[in-house]
C-alpha cells in the first residue's frame, strides 16, 4: 500500500511540476528513490544515497534548523550541489 502511494504522489508531483526526482530521506535512512538518477559508476549502477552524510551537510542541516522545507530547482545554481551527488 505504502508503495502505490508513493508511485501516485510521484504521478502526481512529476505531472504538474518540472521536478525529475525525488529523493525521501526518513530516520537517517533512503526510504524512497524515484524519477531521474545519476550514473557514474563503471558498471553503469546510479550513485547510492548515503543518508548519514546527507544528514550532516549544510543543506540539510539548514532545513532542520529552520524547519521549513526546501525546494531546490535548479541543482546547478545551489551552492549545495556538491551534497547531492546522487541527483541529476
Amino acid at each position: 500500500m505504502l508503495l502505490f502511494l508513493v508511485y501516485r504522489a510521484w504521478e502526481s508531483l512529476s505531472a504538474v511540476t518540472c521536478c525529475r526526482s525525488l529523493v525521501i530521506v526518513y530516520d537517517c535512512k533512503c526510504i524512497v528513490r524515484i524519477g531521474v538518477v545519476v550514473k557514474l559508476r563503471n558498471d553503469g549502477e546510479s550513485i547510492v544515497v548515503n543518508a548519514a552524510k546527507l544528514m550532516q551537510g549544510s543543506l540539510c542541516q539548514g532545513v532542520l534548523k529552520s524547519g521549513a522545507q526546501s525546494y531546490l530547482a535548479n541543482l546547478s545554481f545551489y551552492p549545495g550541489k556538491s551534497e547531492l551527488p546522487f541527483l541529476p
